[in-house]
């Protein structure tokens, strides 16, 4: 509190000092103006976190979570429906909690998740609209947090959005809303209706790609669409953007030029329009800001005091982290105020350094090199991917999509509403055009050569590579600077002093290190695990899934969850992972080989390791179905087999097979890791008996870490099992609040006795890094 107070009255201060210095010419001014500026901004954001803090945090503990809590308030977002799920984001006034009622004095939010048991239901929720009084009651619960490393921290997200909680409604009956009209509840209506007629015009991905660059809707747009855009850096067009305001403002101006209108008029009508369409896409921080710098320059036309457009960027980025701090922490806003400072600021300097005459092409090549330079470091932090062709695509898709696609969208949504006939011709035209696009942008990300994976697991590289972008800008200008000799010297001597440093660093990143890692991925109730030894080897051991249950039409979603997809790709792209060299399938329960339908269409495969009996199961059948569709070669384990890594690293498959039982997991197989003289055993889901035909036939040795078999179920983990291989540490790949109950207790008090114990519901993805000094475990969840 001391801190807090000493900041605002020393902030106060400087600022009052700096307009006086200011207006006595002092050169000090600017520096007291920064200070003061940052004073007040550690004020702001103190008084911001305790103005949006949780009073549930206060209130429900690991204890009452799962307990049923009332909650009264107003809906703040527009109800998202997927089928049979409704996700909306109401503002709590009270709370209702063992009978009784408690008032929130906070400004925190509560998503809510709401599960329909009928499809008429889903008729009651269209209904629903921002602003509109709602109570119901549900199942309290924390946000899920991040399980794996690398992995999109969904809590934090919602945490800077004032979001810490969630409530399950598993019952419609359990919710009453009132009508009420409003500003934001106009709103809705209106963006509905333009939705419909979107919908109207176009069909399946090509609605939702409209709906995303015209009205800043992405819940419609093709899960695989936004993958192929991300990939080749082109997903800045898919949300609304400083390029899409340019473009609309480009157009506005034209139209009232023609109108015979004066620009000073035009500025006042197209400023209220900015601010209107602001507010009408959601107001993200990227459109945010376009339209405040859009608006000061407005301010110059008006009353002819103009703003230079640096001075206006940061009379942006002051006035939205004054008002939201939480935004600082936003990719959205990191990515507009970093790509639109390097154009306004390095565009110039690129231009002048590049000798190509025809000046259309070299102002589009310019913009192109350092928009890309600009955004690659937060991208591949945040993303874990890069495109070596997305200098291309940009080149070739932007002026397309600046100059064609969105110009011509907003004409057709306004011929749509109203020439209807006019605008259904129209979008037979833009339909066209969208196949072209959808379909060159698809050839185009399936280039998987091009792709790298990745990324900077730390911020302090991408400020680095930001330091060293800053500096090649600046260095031509410092070298014909007229400076004196020995400080130019001296610069220049850091400069190679520092180039000599950034290059060790790198080769010693690329140089082959004498370790390797293994990661439990924390998959649910399901095993997955990544080994990479030296040489870039890598190997995935099954891949988590999920039992789908049988759905009618209207409950199906629009981008079901998959754990290939939403767990295990993703993770494999954050450890740098393009291509897996052996596949490996222990048997067919589908929490072992659900995620292998996704990943093997998307990722290179050399080898696919089964049981010699495969397929026995109609999920067997399709991902047989998808290898031979993707020419992988597949190799059946039919007795035991050793291969070689790496000089450091084998591996040895150990298969069971119990004749009499018809369960997968007596038709399976253990796994033999030897790395740098560690000794690992995966023992999948095999249980007594299989653990009994592994001893009576095979050489079971000591082990350093044990894969727990069967998520710790009592069927697995016998005694004499243990007693053989008398492991330092055993990890158990479970889920967290299993239907099973799995891990067993008496299994953990049997583990215990040998060893430590890691488990994944608790500990979440269990990573081991491995060298000739040993091993080293970490967990992701600290407890």
């Amino acid at each position: 509190m001391v801190i807090i107070l000493f900041s605002l009255v020393i902030g106060i201060l400087l600022f009052g000092l700096s307009i006086i210095f200011y207006h006595h010419k002092s050169k000090n001014w600017f520096i007291m103006l920064i200070v003061s500026i940052f004073l007040l901004g550690i004020v702001r954001m103190d008084w911001y976190k305790t103005d949006h803090q949780s009073i549930f945090n206060n209130v429900l503990d690991k204890q009452l979570e799962g307990k049923y809590v009332g909650i009264r308030g107003y809906i703040d977002s527009e109800p998202t429906l997927d089928g049979d799920l409704v996700k909306l984001i109401i503002k709590p006034i009270t709370y209702s909690l063992e009978g009784q009622e408690y008032r929130i004095n906070t400004k925190e939010k509560l998503l809510i998740n709401l599960f329909l048991q009928a499809e008429n239901e889903q008729i009651q929720v269209q209904n629903w609209e921002t602003g509109m009084g709602i109570r119901l009651y549900g199942v309290m619960g924390k946000v899920i947090n991040s399980r794996n490393p690398g992995e999109f921290n969904y809590r934090e997200y919602l945490a800077r959005k004032g979001i810490y909680w969630k409530l399950n409604v598993y019952d419609i009956a359990m919710i009453e809303v009132a009508t009420e009209n409003g500003f934001f509840t106009g709103i809705d209506r209106y963006k509905r209706r333009l939705s419909n007629i979107i919908d109207s015009l176009f069909g399946g991905r090509q609605a939702g790609f409209m709906k995303s660059i015209l009205l800043g809707e992405r819940d419609d747009l093709a899960n695989e669409l936004f993958n192929d855009f991300s990939i080749l850096g082109l997903s800045h067009l898919l949300a609304i953007s400083g390029l899409h305001l340019s473009i609309l403002t480009l157009m506005l101006f034209w139209l009232f030029g023609k109108l015979r209108i004066t620009k000073q008029n035009t500025a006042y009508i197209v400023s209220f329009l900015l601010i209107g369409y602001m507010f009408f896409t959601g107001a993200s921080p990227s459109v945010v800001r376009a339209t405040v710098m859009a608006i000061l320059m407005f301010y110059g036309l008006i009353f002819k005091r103009s703003f230079l457009a640096l001075q206006s960027f940061g009379i942006a980025l002051m006035l939205m982290s004054f008002y939201n701090p939480m935004w600082i922490f936003d990719v959205g806003f990191q990515l507009s105020f970093v790509i639109t400072f390097y154009i306004l600021w390095g565009l110039p300097i690129v231009y002048g350094n590049l000798h190509i005459k025809n000046e259309g092409i070299k102002k589009s090549v310019s913009l192109i090199i350092i928009t890309q330079l600009a955004s690659f470091p937060l991208s591949f932090y945040y993303f874990h991917q890069y495109s070596t062709i997305s200098w291309l695509t940009n080149l070739l898709i932007v002026p397309i999509f600046s100059i064609v696609i969105l110009p011509f969208g907003i004409i057709l949504l306004l011929f749509a509403l109203f020439f209807p006939y006019l605008g259904l011709l129209f979008a037979k035209v833009m339909s066209l055009l969208l196949d072209w696009l959808f379909s060159l942008i698809q050839i185009t990300a399936d280039l998987r050569f091009f792709h790298f994976y990745g990324g900077f697991h730390s911020f302090f590289w991408v400020l680095v590579f930001y330091i060293y972008l800053t500096w090649l800008l600046l260095r031509k200008r410092i070298k014909e600077s007229f400076i004196p000799f020995k400080l130019k010297k001296y610069i220049f001597q850091i400069e190679k002093t520092m180039l000599v440093i950034l290059a060790m660093i790198v080769l010693w990143w690329l140089f082959p290190k004498n370790e390797g890692f293994i990661t439990f991925i924390d998959v649910g109730q399901g095993d997955s695990i990544l080994i990479q030894a030296k040489g870039n080897k890598n190997i995935l051991i099954d891949s988590g899934g999920r039992l789908s249950i049988p759905k009618e039409n209207w409950q199906l979603r629009k981008n079901p969850f998959n754990t290939g997809k939403n767990i295990i790709l993703p993770y494999l792209k954050y450890r740098g992972v393009k291509k897996i060299d052996i596949a490996i399938l222990t048997h067919e329960d589908i929490d072992h080989l659900g995620g292998y339908l996704f990943i093997a269409d998307n990722i290179e495969i050399d080898n696919f390791v089964v049981e010699k009996g495969f397929p026995r199961t109609v999920s067997g059948e399709k991902l047989l179905t998808k290898l031979i569709e993707n020419k992988i070669k597949i190799e059946y384990i039919d007795r035991v087999k050793t291969a070689k890594i790496n000089e450091d690293t084998q591996i040895t498959f150990a298969p069971i097979d119990i004749p009499s039982s018809n369960k997968e997991n007596d038709h399976s197989f253990a796994i033999f890791l030897n790395m740098y003289n560690t000794k690992l055993l995966f023992s999948a889901d095999i249980e007594k008996l299989g653990e009994e035909q592994l001893i009576t036939t095979f050489i079971i040795e000591p082990v350093d870490i044990l894969k727990v078999g069967h998520h710790g179920s009592i069927t697995s983990s016998t005694n004499s099992w243990l007693l053989k291989l008398k492991p330092q540490d055993s990890i158990i790949s479970v889920g967290k609040n299993n239907r099973y109950n799995h891990p067993s207790k008496e299994i953990l008090t049997r583990l215990e006795k040998y060893s430590k114990v890691w488990r994944t519901d608790l500990d979440g993805g269990i990573t081991v890094q491995i060298d000739s000094k040993g091993y080293k475990i970490e967990r992701t969840i600290e407890n």
